[in-house]
């Protein structure tokens, strides 16, 4: 099925994007998590040709419609893509490592964990960042009217529909996301210098109201201005989506320095983008102004629940608050998990506690008062829960396991 088609009957779908099959139990979890929210969207697998044949059928097994868009790299043509050449699809010479270049940008439907165009060097600090340019394609998908990425690393823990509601537009708010957090707290070398907790925007927030932090995300000018491309809701556009492919043609994808170190300089065409963190800063300098704020809730980054993270003493984050956790950086939580049948005696009882509390996943229970110290095995703890329900489920239902 190609890019601009619809693979199912709404024009409105949650989409996330699988390139590994390592990310197979991510992707079927969450799309568990949203079932048991009641959302009343389909989830869509976007892919781009490189899963086994394993990894599709447990996909397709599960009633998960997949989608196949082209793979997306930056290129180092100058040819600008003009109208009609937007269409999303992958057509165009094959260069020498079976990429098509169209009107300069590589598209490869081919696995791009090596590097994509740009070999070992691509993001070698960072490689999780090598496909994440192809999440953009949702811009293409022109025959939904709204569509919500999600990363696949990603837990629904409360219903999320309203972001199909959004007010958006073509001049301002051509997009909605959360903010980046650019508090560095695990202290990355190769995290640009200015990514530091006074320029984050949570902790502005943190600090000054805690409380208005979990239904607003403030403005898009706000700490570095910069956006976390977990989760976007966005309306497919063919300008936009030119505009995007443009500006793959002139970028930098090692340079570890922002290209705006002031937000408000935004509008500016840098003859150069500099993206060190790939689709979201692409985004972000390319549309900088352009885009609304969601709340930090709709895609509460692992990291941001830590003791003295934002404020100190867990000032932003609110457990029943939050509708959509995003375990971002490694490990993931399947990755932390041993034997199913090890995880159903030390889950079994904590998944029955807190069954009772509603399967709407935003609990009355607050887990800030865990005992549990460490934030992460917290974090942990949610995923795990729900993917052992999902396990559970699955086996009554003769569904194969994933893994």
């Amino acid at each position: 099925m190609c890019s601009h088609e619809k693979v199912v009957s709404s024009d409105r779908i949650w989409a996330s994007l699988i390139t590994k099959d390592s990310y197979l139990p991510g992707l079927l979890t969450l799309a568990f998590s949203l079932r048991l929210v009641g959302s009343r969207y389909p989830l869509v697998a976007l892919h781009t040709g490189t899963l086994t044949g394993e990894t599709v059928r447990a996909i397709s097994a599960r009633d998960i419609p997949m989608q196949r868009v082209p793979g997306l790299f930056p290129g180092q043509l100058s040819s600008p893509v003009h109208d009609g050449a937007a269409d999303g699809t992958d057509d165009g010479p094959v260069d020498g490592d079976g990429g098509a270049k169209k009107n300069g940008v590589v598209t490869n439907g081919g696995d791009s964990t090596n590097g994509g165009n740009g070999g070992s060097s691509w993001y070698e600090h960072d490689p999780r960042f090598r496909d994440c340019f192809t999440k953009l394609t949702a811009f293409s998908l022109k025959a939904y009217s709204r569509v919500v990425l999600l990363d696949a690393d990603m837990l629904v823990r409360r219903n999320m529909d309203e972001l199909f509601d959004l007010p958006l537009d073509r001049e301002n708010r051509l997009f909605a996301a959360t903010h980046a957090c650019v508090c560095n707290p695990r202290h990355f070398r190769h995290y640009p210098e200015g990514w530091t907790p006074l320029h984050c925007a949570f902790t502005q927030q943190g600090r000054a109201d805690p409380v208005g932090a979990q239904t607003s995300g403030g403005s898009p000018y706000d700490g570095m201005g910069q956006i976390n491309g977990g989760l976007l809701v966005l309306a497919p556009s063919d300008e936009t989506y030119r505009a995007i492919l443009n500006a793959l043609q002139r970028s930098d994808t090692t340079s570890r320095t922002p290209i705006n170190d002031n937000a408000n300089t935004t509008n500016a065409q840098p003859s150069q983008l500099s993206l060190p963190f790939a689709d979201q800063s692409l985004l972000g300098e390319l549309f900088a102004g352009r885009w609304a704020t969601l709340p930090y809730v709709y895609n509460a980054l692992r990291p941001m629940r830590a003791r003295g993270v934002h404020g100190g003493g867990g000032a932003l984050w609110r457990d029943t608050e939050v509708r959509n956790v995003h375990y971002i950086l490694t490990p993931k939580p399947w990755e932390t998990a041993t034997t199913a049948s090890v995880r159903t005696q030390k889950l079994k009882g904590v998944a029955d506690r807190d069954l009772n509390r509603g399967r709407n996943r935003g609990r009355e229970g607050n887990d800030d008062d865990d005992d549990e110290t460490d934030s992460d095995e917290v974090l942990d703890r949610w995923w795990k829960e729900v993917d052992l329900e999902r396990r559970e489920w699955e086996a009554k239902n003769g569904l194969m396991m994933d893994s």
